[in-house]
């Protein structure tokens, strides 16, 4: 698998002593990723015969199938290591194209105007064009003629958007050029329409779930019920407060396996080892865990497990009863684990589309000047989905060959590297059984 210039390698700051057996085997199970059910279109295909006298040029453009990965070697590799059943579409789609999903047949030719946006990059997307052509990925430039025939019928040309994206200050503006599958008329749907995004799931593992990999969180802050304060007293309910919080504290300990030695500090720290502390600040601990509590229910509601630790960051000089969240939010990477992050250059242009359902993907250069895409853009709904299916399983791949856990996000793979005792690469006082040379090396 092609990845873009060297990969960013980012080594944790490792904690004292090394990793049980118990703590390797908790963090794996939390990063195991889900599998996923793909839908076959293989039926739902509207197959466009050829005519008699097709031409071997336009021939080979209607059925190229175009990407940088080997259908047999992921072949051979998930045969290998037991995994085809998980991907029951890959080599297939990988030789014949991925579909869009249930599309149906074009009646007619239908061609949308570029977007306003073009008018001033008209220089930006010629040179768009051109380096896709190079790449093989389209084909082009045909007259409206040309493309009903080397498609065997009717198209449909949704428009070019040119997406500017300001950078830094004192660095050129990043242009980015986009195929407006989403655009309709009152007389015709877009391309996005047809296509059902549930038929086509997928696995992100956005920057909470990381969190959730490396770390434990509750999701609410253990409070004694509100109806206990009349049955049992202010002063009693108060200390039943802090004895919640010792109660899901000592919980933490255990479930984050922090050393004994560390006990009293962190004690002292959450101000449950002193009578006094806790008479001391009743009223105050009475009135935050009340509002607390609900609002902790409000933020995970709206927020992201590693959004809500920012707020818990921010107000822990306020109040140390919030210390608690802290402690249970650390400990479960084992001591010592690296990650590195490789990036796939061109990542939705890597996987090919089904010949059958290239007329849904022709655009407009100049006026009348028409392009054949060979490849997802950006703007199909479908395009993380598809391609996800190459890197889920280039993911699971690497995890049969010992390289776990690997996190994935749109383009980018998040490798971990979990300190072992017999390990062949060493880094300071931990040894590894990879490193991220390694780990590039054993993708397929």
């Amino acid at each position: 698998m092609p990845t873009s210039a060297p990969s960013a390698e980012k080594t944790t700051t490792p904690s004292p002593g090394h990793a049980t057996h118990t703590q390797v085997t908790d963090f794996l199970a939390v990063a195991k990723p889900p599998s996923l059910r793909y839908t076959d279109f293989s039926s739902t295909i509207l197959h466009r015969l050829p005519t008699p006298a097709i031409s071997p040029p336009d021939q080979e453009i209607f059925s190229r199938v175009v990407h940088p990965y080997s259908a047999e070697a992921f072949d051979t590799s998930l045969c290998k290591h037991h995994l085809t059943s998980n991907y029951p579409l890959l080599i297939q789609n990988l030789r014949e194209g991925f579909p869009l999903g249930r599309m149906p047949r074009l009646s007619h030719t239908i061609i949308f105007p570029n977007n306003p946006s073009s008018l001033s990059h008209t220089q930006e997307i010629d040179d768009y064009l051109n380096t896709e052509m190079l790449a093989h990925r389209m084909s082009g430039p045909f007259s409206r003629e040309e493309v009903e025939r080397i498609l065997r019928g009717p198209f449909q040309a949704s428009p070019l958007i040119v997406s500017v994206q300001p950078q830094h200050p004192g660095a050129p503006d990043k242009i980015r050029i986009c195929h407006h599958l989403s655009k309709a008329s009152k007389a015709h749907v877009s391309v996005n329409s047809h296509i059902a995004k549930e038929d086509f799931p997928t696995r992100f593992n956005t920057a909470s779930r990381v969190a959730e990999i490396v770390s434990v969180l509750f999701k609410y802050y253990l409070f004694p019920p509100l109806f206990l304060l009349p049955l049992c007293g202010f002063w009693v309910f108060a200390i039943m407060c802090r004895a919640t919080q010792a109660v899901a504290f000592i919980t933490a300990l255990h479930l984050t396996h922090i050393p004994g030695k560390a006990l009293p500090e962190l004690l002292r720290y959450c101000n449950i080892y002193s009578l006094y502390i806790v008479i001391r600040n009743t009223l105050t601990i009475f009135i935050h865990h009340t509002i607390f509590i609900y609002y902790m229910r409000y933020l995970h509601n709206i927020y992201s497990s590693s959004t809500i630790l920012s707020y818990l960051i921010h107000d822990l000089h306020l109040n140390t009863s919030y210390s608690c969240i802290l402690v249970i939010q650390i400990a479960l990477t084992p001591p010592g684990t690296q990650a590195c992050t490789l990036d796939i250059a061109k990542f939705h242009r890597t996987c090919p589309v089904h010949p059958d359902h290239k007329p849904w993907l022709v655009v407009q250069g100049k006026p009348g000047v028409f392009y054949i895409d060979h490849n997802h853009p950006f703007g199909a709904v479908l395009a993380s989905s598809n391609s996800g299916m190459i890197t889920n399983a280039a993911v699971d791949i690497w995890s049969r060959k010992g390289i776990f856990p690997v996190t994935k996000y749109e383009d980018n793979l998040k490798a971990f590297c979990i300190p072992l005792p017999d390990g062949i690469f060493i880094d300071g006082e931990f040894r590894y059984d990879y490193d991220r040379a390694e780990t590039s090396g054993k993708v397929l």
